[in-house]
């Protein structure tokens, strides 16, 4: 499958970065999330547990936020969640649903 490449902000537990500073790559191997070229976020498939769609508490911005097995978060912020959820998708992986995306005020939420 084709490697993908996202540009938005990132939060992590301990570092806040906006758009256009983190850059996610999506591919065969798992998802990659960097903020200025460091890696805050690497897992592979089968380390990834959840992804979801999520808002800002503040200004309500969209953002996926990814979970890994070990508990880790981060949340890629964007503009356009829904193709990173559907790069997710093409590499079998299924985001959870739901109808009210849960809030994100600081750090990774819980």
């Amino acid at each position: 499958m084709p490697r993908q490449v996202f540009t938005g902000g990132v939060r992590t537990t301990w570092f806040n970065a906006t758009w256009p500073f983190g850059r996610m790559t999506v591919d065969d191997d798992g998802v990659v999330v960097r903020v200025l070229g460091f890696a805050a976020f690497k897992t592979d498939w089968p380390a990834l547990t959840r992804a979801e769609r999520v808002i800002g508490g503040v200004l309500g911005s969209a953002g996926v936020r990814l979970t890994r097995m070990d508990g880790r978060r981060v949340v890629f912020w964007t503009f356009r969640p829904e193709p990173i959820l559907d790069a997710l998708r093409t590499h079998g992986f299924t985001p959870a649903e739901s109808q009210r995306p849960p809030k994100i005020w600081f750090g990774t939420g819980p």
